[in-house]
């Protein structure tokens, strides 16, 4: 099936070097770096949008597809379009909604800096620290040009921009938070436990009386069950790990040896129970009856009487 081009932004340099209408291939790095800006932005909203979800869609980041086709006339300006199928198995159309979502909250980002505003709510705050790498190539009297579809405002990056930016990550910083751990203490008296995640890190945080029993029940059974939380939290800036937790939306048990599967996943022994089930049961009748006790001999041709 054929596939679509859609306009997300066109990237307009502007400087000395640029003055002849020619881009410098010593920029590309910057396109490089804005796609990888734009795609993990893509990814965190695809979850904020999903928290009952543990992993992205198949075939999500294979779906945020970005190329240009040449620059515009008289200008160093290259439009940058949306490469995406009409559909894509397994995202249901979302990707693309995502992708464009992205690249707004981005440049919307760019223009909050410039203004001294805050940033947009919309922007993850994990995806600062990937403004190191846009814009690296330039030089003090260059700027990149941000112009989205249908928008007059157009958004200036620089070096200034990249510098004011990378600031704003330079503090302790908000985000979603949906994890999995352990609950290691709890004490009653200041309404406060502690969770250990997968990789070790330890978190403090507060729960309501209505959480109360789960987190005693997470405690009491700790050597088997897990809790899945789901809330805000502050992350350092340079390591993104979580600090502590601020705010608890959703706290849930479940054994630690049961799988988390997808809502899209189907089990291996379903499947297997799906295969059974195609087969006829006259085949059933030619299955050796002790299969079990010499599956080495069935499946490799093993004479278990050989000494």
């Amino acid at each position: 099936m054929k596939e679509k081009r859609r306009p997300l932004v066109t990237h307009k340099f502007v400087g000395p070097r640029f003055a002849n209408h020619g881009i410098d291939i010593d920029v590309l790095p910057d396109l490089v770096a804005f796609k990888a800006l734009v795609v993990e932005t893509a990814k965190e909203l695809w979850r904020r949008s999903h928290r009952d979800r543990q992993r992205l869609p198949k075939g999500f980041i294979d779906s945020l597809r970005i190329s240009f086709y040449g620059v515009e006339p008289e200008s160093a300006a290259l439009p940058l379009v949306c490469e995406c199928e009409p559909t894509v198995k397994g995202v249901a159309g979302s990707a693309p909604n995502e992708l464009d979502q992205a690249v707004v909250t981005v440049v919307d980002a760019i223009l909050a800096v410039n203004a001294q505003m805050p940033l947009p709510e919309s922007l993850p705050r994990t995806v600062i620290p990937l403004f190191s790498n846009y814009g690296k190539t330039l030089r003090e009297n260059e700027t990149i040009e941000l112009i989205l579809p249908n928008r007059e405002t157009v958004a200036r990056y620089n070096l200034e921009t990249r510098r004011a930016m990378l600031e704003r990550g330079s503090v302790s910083y908000e985000d979603d938070v949906s994890a999995v751990a352990e609950i290691r203490a709890a004490d009653l008296d200041t309404s406060s436990f502690v969770l250990r995640l997968d990789d070790g890190t330890k978190v403090q945080a507060r729960f309501s009386t209505k959480l109360e029993a789960i987190v005693l029940d997470g405690l009491r059974e700790h050597f088997s069950r897990r809790v899945k939380v789901v809330g805000r939290g502050e992350f350092d800036p340079t390591t993104r790990e979580l600090k502590r937790l601020l705010s608890i939306r959703d706290l849930s048990l479940y054994d630690q040896a049961e799988p988390i599967l997808e809502p899209s996943e189907i089990p291996v022994w379903d499947s297997a129970a799906k295969i059974a089930a195609t087969v006829p049961e006259a085949e059933w009748e030619n299955e050796p009856r002790d299969v079990s006790k010499r599956i080495d001999h069935y499946l490799y041709g093993i004479n278990e009487d050989r000494t």
